[in-house]
């Protein structure tokens, strides 16, 4: 006998396997959704954090050209710079230095490159500042960009004319530096490195890992992911503005996937415990169905069972107005109740036909046995009239009546035991007796 014989368990496989694999798909539909979400929202992440360095490097020189060319109006600084003296000129660039708060550089070159006065905290070198005046018309703006030992400096240079006369070069700079970095990491929840020609020079992540991240810098415009220790990221270079003197300056923007699949991992098994718990609870749930459907099958084969070892017919199953009982299951119970009805109604009539035709059997039996003692007590007392009878045949015919009546006593008792159980009585007889009463009801059946 195979587990699929029965009809309660192949429901309950069939119910089962429908749950698990119902469940099994929704889970593994919201597990790629959620990956895919992740990812996404990683993706996103590292779009948002490239736009706000490179908005603020966008801004950082518009704001920084509005305000330079503002300064590089005013007559009397104009008048200090067309005197190529760097005391004149110095007192006038610390009072407009106060004007840029998040400048690093700060400096007035004359009309030939020559720089009377640079003050910030920058560190670049003089032959940087005469590049970002070199060739400068009256039209021009220039922006460019110098590494520095932990940094790149963004540079601003604004010329300084009167009409069409170039009188000298304002030059503002900001460092993109570790400062700008992890403030650009708290903005963005993000990594931050800023490297130019295959060197990192500022990054929100440990010295160590820098030597790991100077490839990136080959692949601007590119998501690439990359183990540092035991976080992998992913990562994507962005150019920040023209080549400098060293090559284009870039910046890396960073996001742990590690952190993403640690949540993940947490939300996989927080789906898995649940997937687990759903199936049993479906599991579950499918049993009592599959016994829901089979206990009145179950029941009718029990009761039909009994009703075969037993042989009455007239057994019925038992049904009850629970709530929850299977309607189909109720009209089969009501239905075999109603044909068991039948049978015991059919089992009384045929009983009560069967107690006619007996009677009418037992009237023709009984009016047999009553007239042949009646024969022979009609006989005796035919010769009990004669007038010439002798006493032997008085004596004879008188026994003939007594034993005819108590032949007939005993058939009258006998009508009224036949609803009794048969007993019989053995005992002894006398043959030759029995024979003679078998003539004499003879010869009188004869002559009747």
């Amino acid at each position: 006998m195979t587990a699929f014989s029965s009809l309660t368990n192949r429901i309950f496989f069939a119910t089962a396997l429908l749950a698990v694999l119902s469940i099994a798909l929704a889970i593994f539909i919201v597990n790629r959704a959620v990956s895919r979400e992740a990812d996404a929202e990683l993706q996103r992440g590292i779009n948002e954090a490239t736009t706000l360095v490179d908005f603020y490097r966008k801004f950082s020189f518009e704001s920084f050209g509005r305000e330079a060319r503002l300064i590089a109006d005013i007559p009397q600084l104009k008048a200090a710079v067309d005197t190529g003296d760097p005391a004149t000129v110095a007192p006038l660039a610390r009072e407009y230095q106060a004007q840029f708060p998040n400048a690093d550089l700060f400096a007035i070159a004359d009309r030939l490159g020559k720089v009377l006065v640079r003050l910030g905290t920058s560190e670049i070198p003089e032959r940087a500042l005469a590049e970002a005046v070199r060739g400068q018309s009256p039209e021009q703006e220039r922006d460019t960009f110098w590494p520095e030992r932990e940094g790149i400096l963004l540079i601003k240079s604004v010329p300084i004319r009167v009409d069409k006369d170039v009188l000298g070069t304002l030059i503002l700079g900001a460092s993109l530096d570790h400062r700008q970095a992890s403030t650009f990491k708290t903005l963005t929840n993000s990594e931050i490195a800023f490297g130019v020609n295959g060197r990192i020079l500022a990054a929100t992540l440990p010295a160590a890992t820098w030597a790991s991240l100077g490839p990136l810098l080959a692949t601007p415009g590119v998501s690439s992911r990359i183990r540092l220790g035991d976080q992998e990221y992913l990562a994507f270079a962005n150019p920040l503005g023209a080549p400098g003197p060293a090559g284009p300056p870039m910046g890396i923007v960073l996001r742990s996937q590690t952190e993403r699949l640690r949540f993940l991992t947490q939300l996989h098994t927080l789906l898995a415990a649940t997937a687990v718990l759903a199936v049993l609870v479906a599991v579950l749930f499918s049993y009592g169905i599959a016994r829901t459907i089979t206990r009145p099958l179950g029941a009718i084969t029990s009761t039909m069972r009994e009703m075969a070892a037993s042989g009455d017919l007239s057994r019925r199953i038992p049904t009850t107005d629970a709530r929850w009982q299977d309607e189909d299951a109720r009209l089969l119970a009501t239905t075999f109740n109603s044909m068991t009805d039948s049978i015991e109604r059919f089992q009384r009539d045929a009983a009560q036909r069967e107690r006619l035709s007996s009677l009418g059997r037992l009237s023709t039996v009984i009016a047999h046995e009553i007239r042949n003692p009646l024969m022979i007590i009609k006989t005796s007392l035919r010769t009990l009239r004669r007038e010439d009878a002798r006493g032997d045949q008085v004596q004879a015919a008188a026994r003939d009546i007594d034993e005819e009546i108590t032949r007939l006593n005993r058939i009258v008792s006998e009508v009224l035991d036949f609803a009794r159980p048969i007993k019989f009585d053995l005992g002894s007889a006398d043959l030759n007796a029995l024979t003679r009463d078998a003539v004499r009801a003879a010869e009188a059946a004869s002559g009747c």
